[in-house]
């Protein structure tokens, strides 16, 4: 992968992540806002809904949201402007004409009343309105493909606009958890109204569904799906289980320290995220672009998963003291991040290379050893077992990553890894040991950057991605000249 390329990935990957960092410190001010007004049992009650829509969206999607980007970043490496709009409108019309009907029947049962079990009426007719309008996340795939992801930060930056004074204002009202929930839904369709245009800029608008592009984004998609399926099922069975048993509030805790660690994956996360469909659109060089995208995003974020999972109890006890209960949950799942980034680079290489079997393989390892344990540890130890499941799988999967890697002679940078890891993992156990405030360790955790550079771990090509991804060229050539007597310091 060229430079240019990996740039556009980088800067790609950035606005996704603050697209990310917007939705998790909007959420983090509308919960808050909302606990402070009716409690943690909102947010339980909301998770829980989320949770249910989230098991139906995953099953009626068969994968067909990932598939698509493998084969709309082909086309688009070719050039094939006819091939994109061809894969994109039939993988959208194939999700409407999935969701709608189901959607509308969980909206007709729960006006009706209906209830099945733990899931009320109130949960079919919202979680049906969720997943009504799942079908317009193939949006988000096509711009992704073409790393035109800031659209899609714009998209969550008025989404978010519109859901805090809507769904504060309901709550305060006395609309209760209703309020929150329609607060919640209301994000997507503004959202879609934005990427609306840039979407149909890419891939026109041509309605029409290609049977045979349909098979070949099922076939793609399928094999991610069930292994993702079954992913979603674990955690959102997790969701739905500590409701059953723990209740609302425990419910809202986990959710809350799952959020969480969605912003410390962050900028790490989102360039992994867009490299399958660049990788899919590369004739050579795919593993050294792979390697490079895991090197730079295990640097990036692991100093940061570190900090959280030493100081877990600070980004809670924004959101209020009950919170701070978490902080065991959230210190956990903190350290599945490094796991996870490799597992995330390396999924997307083997999806590349078109190994659906693999793909599922993996997938299925990963997630069934999470799904295995997530009841039982659940109902032993409550939130924090469903954390203690979401690490087992993590762990379980990067081992099966291994193995995989060894077979098809790929080396993600495991040594890498191991110097990246090994000096915050160093300094969060001797601090967490000796009590040490946050406020010194969290400066002290952050020194491992400079680390990075000595070791070359980070090279001045990495660097310049990185920069070029944040500021024009000329910008940062000229900011070079100043700083160049540091970044010779830190790197010679």
């Amino acid at each position: 992968m060229s430079s240019q390329s990996l740039t556009r990935v980088v800067r790609g990957g950035l606005w996704l992540y603050l697209r990310s960092l917007v939705n998790n410190l909007s959420g983090f001010i509308y919960w808050m806002t909302i606990s402070a007004i009716g409690g943690a049992e909102i947010v339980g009650l909301t998770s829980a809904i989320v949770a249910f829509a989230g098991i139906v969206t995953s099953l009626l999607s068969l994968g067909g949201e990932v598939g698509v980007q493998r084969f709309v970043g082909e086309c688009r490496g070719r050039g094939d402007v006819e091939g994109v709009a061809k894969y994109f409108w039939t993988t959208t019309l194939f999700r409407i004409a999935t969701s709608t009907p189901v959607g509308l029947a969980m909206i007709i049962l729960g006006l009706f009343g209906a209830s099945f079990g733990s899931l009320s009426s109130d949960i079919l007719l919202y979680g049906g309105i969720i997943v009504l309008l799942s079908s317009v996340n193939v949006f988000d795939s096509l711009l992704s493909s073409h790393l035109e992801t800031k659209p899609i930060f714009i998209g969550a930056v008025v989404g978010n606009a519109v859901r805090l004074p809507l769904g504060i204002g309901l709550v305060s009202m006395d609309w209760g958890w209703v309020g929150a929930v329609i607060g919640y839904i209301t994000l997507t369709p503004v959202a879609f109204i934005v990427k609306l245009q840039p979407s149909l800029r890419l891939a026109k608008f041509r309605p029409h569904l290609d049977f045979m592009a349909l098979r070949d984004v099922l076939k793609a998609g399928v094999a991610s799906w069930l292994p993702g399926m079954i992913a979603v099922l674990g955690q959102q069975l997790g969701v739905l289980t500590l409701f059953g048993v723990k209740g609302a509030a425990e419910t809202g805790l986990y959710y809350v320290s799952f959020a969480i660690m969605g912003v410390a994956t962050g900028v790490g996360g989102s360039i992994l995220g867009l490299m399958m469909p660049v990788l899919s659109g590369m004739e050579d060089g795919r593993k050294r672009a792979c390697w490079r995208a895991i090197k730079i995003s295990l640097a990036l974020v692991t100093p940061i998963a570190f900090i959280l999972a030493t100081y877990p109890q600070v980004p809670l006890s924004l959101l209020g003291r009950e919170y701070v209960g978490a902080s065991s949950m959230l210190m956990i799942l903190a350290l599945t991040i490094p796991a996870t980034l490799i597992g995330s680079g390396v999924t997307s290489l083997i999806y590349a290379y078109g190994m659906y079997t693999t793909i599922l393989i993996l997938g299925l390892i990963g997630n069934l050893s999470r799904i295995a344990t997530y009841i039982p540890l659940s109902h032993l130890m409550g939130g924090v077992g469903v954390a203690l499941s979401y690490a087992i799988g993590a762990y379980t999967g990067l081992a099966a990553i291994a193995l995989i890697c060894r077979k098809i002679r790929f080396n993600p940078g495991f040594r890498e890894a191991l110097l990246i890891t090994s000096p915050p993992l160093s300094l969060a156990l001797i601090l967490h040991l000796f009590s040490v405030s946050w406020l010194i360790g969290t400066p002290l955790l952050l020194l491992p950057y400079t680390s990075y550079l000595k070791m070359g771990i980070l090279s001045r090509g990495d660097l310049r991605e990185l920069a070029y991804a944040l500021a024009p060229k000329e910008i940062v050539n000229e900011v070079y000249e100043y700083l160049r007597p540091i970044v010779n310091h830190l790197i010679d």
